[in-house]
């Protein structure tokens, strides 16, 4: 819920962030109670059970409605997070969660980011090496070799 600092390719006063993944529903096609899963998705998005939920995970909220209830000014990762976002200065880009390799990816680096800890890897090598295996699973993905 922190905002990251701006990075050195930023022009001065730009902000990148990873854009937060909101709730998400849906109502499978082969449903046999497709009005009832309707009713239910708008009760889960509206601001009273969107708001209860969020409150109580300490997450953004989808429903925009949800914004100027209490308990967002009282979560200060929240608030941060949220007056950042609403920046003119701040640059969203998508969490690539549509690469199937990030799961492995993420993975992957678990046991690499203790070697940074450690001092046997330098912080340097660890994010060449997350950058080398995502670009490698986004030029994959690209190019139809899902």
């Amino acid at each position: 819920g922190v905002p990251l600092p701006a990075g050195p390719d930023n022009p001065p006063g730009v902000h990148t962030n990873v854009a937060p993944g909101n709730d998400t529903y849906a109502i499978f096609a082969a449903s046999q109670h497709r009005a009832a899963d309707w009713k239910f998705l708008q009760f889960l998005l509206s601001p009273l059970a969107n708001g209860y939920w969020n409150a109580q995970v300490g997450q953004i909220p989808a429903n925009t409605g949800v914004l100027h209830q209490s308990w967002v000014q009282h979560q200060e990762p929240i608030r941060v997070t949220l007056q950042q976002l609403a920046s003119k200065t701040t640059v969203s880009i998508a969490s690539p969660d549509y690469l199937p390799q990030l799961s492995a990816i993420w993975d992957n680096l678990q046991p690499t980011l203790e070697e940074v800890v450690q001092g046997s890897l330098t912080a340097k090598q660890w994010v060449s090496s997350y950058a080398q295996q995502m670009t490698k699973a986004q030029a994959l993905w690209l190019h139809g070799h899902k």
